[in-house]
């Protein structure tokens, strides 16, 4: 009786984890997805590291069996976003898989009078590659992240899985994405039937490149959990909440910048099989951060310094000025030295002094020189620092036409 029991008792159990767990999905052909990817805008500032991670997703899902439509620069505009996304639902597989990738900017796009007279809330914008850069062109050429994912809603698929890699916030990483847009207020996101939503930040913070690598941040570390960086319990498969708490604890960790805060909205559902593959450790991410030493943009859209840039330019600008000051005293020497030579009654001294007097100026000549040269390369290295901060020349260029003038007189 007792072997009976437990036989009962196993399958029971087993059910249960199986209740508990995010549904399975199996890698097979069925799956269908758009993956749109715009680094090169035309009018509006680039996505660096877009494209290929647009081809890097393409690539990823293709292995996995799945139909890839894949928009890239110039072939993402709104219209063509719009016809792709209709396609994908019409070649969408019941009970399987739609998926939804965009790498780019966001905008946000005011709200609307409904039909009860009443203003609707403001959305979210996924900015197609023609847009100008001001406001009304931005929201005119974006299209609407909730009108993609409806048209993608029609097919017959269990579930849209969408990773959108774009802020709403209209911060770029240097400053604004065009006068005049307004920020769109942080509201909480609303699960929508049969869509996950993965997005890059939350709608008032800027989502940038991860530090180092030169690609937009999310898409990057969301691709890396799914190959196996963010299966956190290790049983061999990721699902969507591993994968953001893995981009969320990387961009916690190393960004110092800014505020990236990865949501998700929707079901925890299993994403796929992991590949096993080992990403980096934390300590390479901020170890590549700080190496990089790039310039970026904070919270509230205000330049941040890349100090080490900065930091070397004033020196050079004090180690030039020292220069400069020790030049302007061996020419006062040189021009005593001239002025004694002149007054000496006897010409072997007096062709000595000269001499001397010439071998100062020369130095004092060669000192104007690289100070002026110290000068310049101070004044670029703290002009393209971010800084903002008025740069004076000092005494740099009167030295420079004194030691002219006092070289012309040997």
């Amino acid at each position: 009786m007792r072997p009976l029991v437990i036989a009962l008792l196993v399958p029971f159990s087993v059910l249960a984890q199986e209740a508990a767990a995010p549904a399975a999905v199996p890698h097979d052909a069925n799956d269908v997805a758009l993956i749109v990817g715009i680094e090169k805008y035309a009018f509006v500032e680039k996505v660096a590291g877009a494209k290929q991670n647009a081809l890097d997703w393409n690539d990823y899902l293709k292995a996995r069996g799945a139909t890839t439509y894949l928009l890239l620069d110039n072939e993402a505009t709104d219209e063509r976003i719009m016809e792709a996304a209709k396609k994908v639902a019409a070649d969408a597989h019941e009970g399987k898989r739609v998926w939804f990738i965009f790498i780019g900017h966001g905008a946000p796009m005011p709200p609307k009078t409904g039909p009860d007279g009443k203003l609707t809330e403001g959305e979210s914008g996924l900015v197609a590659v023609d847009a100008q850069q001001d406001a009304k062109s931005l929201q005119n050429r974006s299209v609407p992240l909730s009108a993609v994912l409806a048209e993608l809603s029609k097919g017959p698929q269990r579930e849209t899985v969408a990773v959108v890699d774009a802020c709403f916030s209209g911060k770029t990483s240097s400053g604004s994405l065009a006068p005049g847009l307004q920020p769109l207020i942080a509201l909480r996101s609303v699960a929508k039937a049969r869509v996950v939503q993965m997005t890059a930040g939350k709608s008032d913070e800027f989502a940038g490149p991860l530090p180092g690598y030169g690609r937009p941040a999310f898409t990057y570390l969301m691709l890396g959990a799914l190959k196996g960086w963010g299966d956190a319990n290790t049983d061999g498969v990721v699902t969507s909440r591993e994968a953001v708490d893995y981009a969320q604890d990387v961009l916690r960790r190393i960004l110092t910048d800014r505020n990236q805060t990865p949501e998700l909205t929707g079901e925890d559902v299993q994403l796929g099989q992991s590949l096993g593959e080992k990403g980096p450790s934390l300590d390479e991410f901020q170890a590549k951060a700080r190496e990089a030493n790039i310039v970026s943009v904070s919270t509230t859209g205000a330049p941040v310094v890349n100090t080490g840039r900065r930091t070397a330019g004033w020196v050079t600008l004090g180690v030039g000025g020292a220069v400069g000051v020790v030049a302007i005293i061996l020419g006062q020497v040189a021009s005593g030295t001239a002025n004694a030579a002149q007054m000496e009654q006897s010409a072997a001294t007096a062709t000595t002094k000269y001499g001397e007097a010439k071998t100062l100026a020369l130095v004092t000549d060669i000192g104007f020189g690289l100070a002026a040269a110290a000068a310049v390369t101070g004044i670029v290295l703290v002009a393209t620092s971010s800084s903002g901060d008025a740069v004076v020349l000092s005494p740099f260029v009167s030295s420079s036409v004194a030691g002219a003038a006092l070289s012309g007189r040997f």
